[in-house]
């Protein structure tokens, strides 16, 4: 193994465990998808890495948003279609082969996409109507169902539309219609929020994350879960390795924040932004992932240092990015595979926000596993 961090590099190297990135979930705008867009990658995305931002292929140009995999990536059009490259050993990119891909190609009987994210080697595309579809592997249950593989997506049948899709380190939550939210997959640390820990094979069958009600999104760590309530209140349960925080078998608010607007969850931390612009974090901070100018493991909520006037954040491995009002776009924490850009491995943990996209303009962000996207109009 490399030299690492110690609390992220599970996302690669993890063994014995179906492995995959924090949540993703962008829902396409029209002004994304009228404006005449440059899409850029920062990061590691097989088969290539670019240390700085970089203009995609001609395939990829005008995504509004990216979900990242074990060697494979998924990029979200503005006409909610899904395109995708990279490995494909267990149908991972949905176009009803097996075959590597470095070429992308569309996924097949998929449209009216929303939201999308990515497992080490599935996926799940969320539908403007509510509806799910799942592709890749689930020979262990990921998808639902046990043995088999899906080369193509298939639809995932719940008793309520959902809202938002999250897959953390190998558990799965989306939030329904009504408010409560829903979960499959690993819980050996409480992560599925029904009051059960150290279940083991893994949960098939959703089960429903117990008292959580009003629900409106959420997000997946490695083994932690998040969401956000419509009253702006912030939930968390399962277990963030790295710090002192017990295991939370039930959802458990979130101290000392109110008027959150989104939440984001990378590997072993947590991000909420607030009506007020403001970023908080808490959770791991090896690589100075919680962006409050420290490498000090935090329980509660901290805000991330020097950053206002935010709309729009997205997490991947051990990075965070923020998208400000004027258009900037600011990251920090782990930079080893130049996530954050800057060219050079030497910023390898950024405790401290810094401008991560040399333009202006920016529209979107997205982010996922080692790799970052910026949307903007230059």
């Amino acid at each position: 193994m490399s030299v690492l961090s110690r609390s992220r590099r599970w996302s690669r190297w993890a063994v014995g465990v179906v492995v995959a990135l924090s949540a993703l979930a962008v829902t396409a705008s029209p002004a994304l998808a009228s404006a005449p867009n440059v899409v850029r990658l920062s990061g590691t995305s097989y088969p290539n890495t670019s240390s700085t931002p970089t203009v995609v292929r001609a395939e990829f140009a005008g995504a509004v948003a990216i979900a990242s995999g074990y060697d494979f990536m998924i990029a979200l059009m503005p006409d909610g279609t899904l395109r995708s490259s990279g490995v494909n050993g267990h149908g991972q990119l949905g176009d009803g082969t097996y075959e590597t891909r470095y070429t992308p190609v569309t996924v097949k009987k998929v449209t009216g996409v929303v939201a999308i994210a990515a497992g080490e080697d599935y996926a799940i595309a969320l539908l403007g109507n509510g509806q799910l579809r799942v592709w890749g592997n689930s020979l262990q249950g990921q998808l639902g169902t046990v043995g088999v593989k899906f080369p193509t997506p298939v639809k995932y049948t719940l008793a309520q539309p959902a809202r938002s899709v999250a897959i953390g380190d190998d558990h799965v939550l989306v939030s329904l219609a009504d408010g409560t939210v829903v979960g499959w997959g690993d819980n050996y640390w409480g992560q599925l929020g029904n009051g059960s820990s150290y279940q083991w094979p893994r949960v098939v069958t959703p089960v429903v994350a117990t008292g959580l009600t009003g629900v409106t999104s959420v997000a997946a760590g490695r083994h932690y879960s998040v969401a956000r309530r419509s009253d702006g209140t912030v939930w968390h349960w399962g277990w963030q390795s790295g710090t002192s925080q017990p295991i939370l078998t039930t959802p458990t608010p979130v101290p000392g924040l109110t008027g959150a607007t989104s939440v984001s969850a990378g590997a072993d931390f947590a991000v909420v932004l607030l009506a007020d612009g403001t970023v908080w974090t808490w959770g791991d901070n090896y690589s100075g992932e919680l962006g409050d100018g420290t490498t000090t493991d935090q329980n509660l909520p901290v805000p991330v240092l020097g950053l206002t006037g935010v709309t729009r954040i997205a997490s991947g491995d051990v990075h965070t990015l923020a998208l400000r009002a004027d258009g900037s776009v600011w990251g920090w924490g782990y930079n080893h595979y130049y996530a954050l850009g800057g060219g050079t491995r030497d910023l390898w943990n950024l405790a401290a926000p810094i401008n991560a996209l040399p333009t202006s303009g920016a529209l979107a962000i997205s982010a996922d596993r080692d790799i970052s996207m910026f949307t903007s109009t230059s």
